[in-house]
């Protein structure tokens, strides 16, 4: 999990493996096998990994219940909402919305659609 999230990090901050060792003043290799899971760094790095990088280190140890919950209850929400959709291209959007990786993204784009649902619902009142 480690290796995966700090990969992941990594390219999302366009950093390259030789320019992170750099700034730990490590060698690239041992970020290379951080990243392929073959060890992973003591406690006090990885305090220092998750400062530069702007994450916990629960989220670069997987433990990070916060973006579980939020996943979850974006899925109920696109659940609960789509059950009373009948218009094909709701639903459309609906699946899109879900697909999002950035969580305040998915929340934004679900807010707006229940908004306007919410809206044409009312008109028909």
């Amino acid at each position: 999990m480690f290796g995966e999230r700090l990969k992941k990090i990594l390219e999302s901050k366009n950093i390259s493996q030789m320019q992170f060792a750099k700034e730990l003043g490590l060698t690239p290799p041992a970020i290379n096998r951080w990243c392929n899971n073959v060890t992973q760094p003591d406690y006090d790095t990885l305090v220092t990994i998750a400062e530069k990088l702007n994450v916990s280190i629960d989220y670069l140890l997987g433990n990070d219940l916060k973006d579980i919950k939020v996943e979850k209850k974006n899925k109920e929400l696109v659940q609960s909402l789509a059950t009373g959709l009948t218009d094909p291209l709701n639903k459309a959007l609906y699946s899109k919305a879900s697909e999002l990786k950035n969580d305040r993204d998915k929340e934004a784009v679900l807010k707006v659609i229940e908004a306007f649902i919410n809206d044409v619902d009312n008109r028909d009142n």
